[in-house]
């Protein structure tokens, strides 16, 4: 085009007359304390070392007040809420202005008539005064974004608070060994309520299925933080397991821990698996069990071959079925694993002659 000078870059669309950009606009609109924006007023701007100086006027004291290039609104909210060695305006507690009000702690600015808290904004070529309803809704856009601010804050206070409760009813239920319906007890509730008075904690107690929900997503993360420990220690580790049954045999558990000695020279222990068992459950279980958590996690490499548990005669076959299922499996373990496994064969090789041997010398 010609006559367009390089790098000039035409608007997507020209301003119309009615439409002229005010400045005053723009500053007002990058003003998110509703502080300033009720008890100041932005009157003027100078240009110091191509830095813009805003000129604000108290609306109390009718005093003038400069910020610099858009920032120090802090010194403009202290000049209401107080500074430290200086106070506050002598006039906040009987503004001179009669359709300002007075300033109290803990008042809310957002429940204030906008057309009382309108700032005087002149046009920049005619300097005529604009409309109220300009400069009211210039406050009302910041302020909407102050108010939609404030909101988002709140509900992400109260969705933090409803995972805490969650979190602490889960540890008291697991801890006290309390069933998963009584966070839903009335009485329980009714005590919560005492303590936290908001509507908010309803939403942790929905039902017991939420709990156990909540529990299972707990045993995750603290099962993968676990495991990643394991896998991240300098040396190997053990496993130990361990089988009980519920009075009448109606449920069989299975847990199974490893201990491994970490870079402090600390002995430490973790919860790797916890599976509910068969009611007729047999060394050949155990070892599935055992090679299923092992896959699972991935800590084949990390195990040192050592199984650790009582003299059941199930937990002797699960340590049997367990070397034929690695050697079925074509798995490759480190040396020093295979060297505990044949250890273990030797092992019951002997207590088994010992065993012979001492019944004769009996008889």
């Amino acid at each position: 085009m010609a006559g367009v000078q390089k790098g000039f870059k035409l608007p997507d669309k020209l301003p119309t007359e009615g439409e002229r950009h005010d400045w005053r606009v723009d500053v007002i609109n990058n003003i998110h304390s509703e502080c300033v924006l009720y008890y100041f007023n932005l009157t003027a701007r100078t240009k110091k070392n191509s830095n813009w100086s805003y000129s604000f006027r108290c609306r109390c004291c009718n005093g003038t007040r400069a910020v610099v290039d858009g920032s120090g609104w802090s010194n403009l909210s202290g000049r209401i809420y107080g500074q430290k060695g200086k106070g506050p305006c002598e006039y906040v507690g009987k503004p001179r202005n009669p359709e300002v009000r007075p300033f109290r702690k803990g008042m809310q600015f957002i429940h204030f008539d906008v057309e009382a808290s309108a700032v005087s904004v002149h046009h920049p070529k005619t300097n005529k005064r604009l409309s109220k309803s300009v400069a009211s809704n210039a406050v009302d856009v910041s302020r909407d974004r102050m108010s939609e601010w404030l909101l988002f804050c709140q509900d992400q206070n109260e969705n933090t608070r409803v995972l805490i409760q969650r979190r602490a009813t889960l540890v008291w239920v697991v801890m006290t060994a309390q069933p998963f319906s009584s966070p839903s007890n009335l009485c329980f509730r009714i005590t919560m309520a005492a303590g936290s008075p908001t509507a908010s904690f309803q939403d942790a107690f929905k039902s017991p299925r939420t709990l156990v929900r909540d529990l299972k997503l707990l045993y995750d993360s603290i099962f993968d933080e676990a495991v990643q420990v394991i896998k991240n220690s300098p040396g190997r580790f053990k496993l130990q397991h361990h089988s009980w049954t519920t009075p009448k045999r109606r449920t069989a558990f299975i847990g199974v821990h490893d201990s491994w000695v970490d870079a402090d020279w600390s002995v430490r222990s973790a919860c790797i698996g916890f599976d509910r068992l068969g009611i007729d459950h047999t060394g050949a279980s155990f070892a599935g069990h055992l090679a299923g958590i092992l896959d699972r996690t991935g800590l084949w490499f990390k195990w040192s071959g050592i199984i650790v548990s009582d003299a059941a005669e199930a937990n002797v076959r699960a340590a049997r079925f367990l070397k034929r299922k690695i050697d079925s499996d074509m798995r490759t373990l480190p040396d020093s694993v295979q060297s505990h496994l044949k250890h273990f064969s030797v092992l019951k090789q002997r207590r088994s002659v010992l065993r012979s041997w001492s019944e004769q010398s009996s008889c």
